[in-house]
């Protein structure tokens, strides 16, 4: 009788082996597919933008994906540690996005205009109102 009882044992073994392995290979599948997934998005999301880049999963230590908003400039600095000039940037390249993709153009206020040389302004056709830090007195210059 015992060694009956083993033999279904072993067979019980085996076919709960063969389940796991069945599951394993559907989870590795669907973990396949939701990095798929958040390849395609985080593509899509990132064609709108010219300066910034947004990462929207990574991978934990364990290499699990998870879910994060991460805005970084051109050169992949995080755009909360980023100097100023390009901190600016970032803002006026999601705003520019956000105007582009509601199909509205809006003007864009600039603060602290005077951290962003001419040159690194973005070309775009809304108006942009640069608020200059300046210890003269006040005046306002119509361009």
């Amino acid at each position: 009788k015992q060694l009956q009882k083993i033999k279904e044992k072993q067979e019980e073994l085996k076919e709960n082996a063969s389940e796991l392995a069945r599951l394993e290979y559907k989870m590795s599948k669907i973990t396949e597919y939701e990095r798929e997934k958040a390849a395609i998005i985080n593509e899509r999301v990132n064609d709108k933008f010219n300066y910034v880049r947004i990462e929207m999963t990574e991978l934990n230590k364990s290499g699990d994906l998870v879910d994060t908003c991460r805005i970084l400039d051109e050169e992949g600095v995080n755009a909360t540690v980023t100097n100023f000039a390009s901190m600016i940037r970032c803002g006026m390249d999601i705003s520019t996005a956000f105007a582009d993709l509601y199909g509205i153009n809006p003007p864009m206020f600039v603060d602290f205009a005077e951290s962003i040389c001419e040159d690194n302004y973005p070309d775009t056709d809304r108006q942009i109102i640069k608020l200059i830090v300046d210890e003269c007195e006040f005046n306002v210059v119509n361009k």
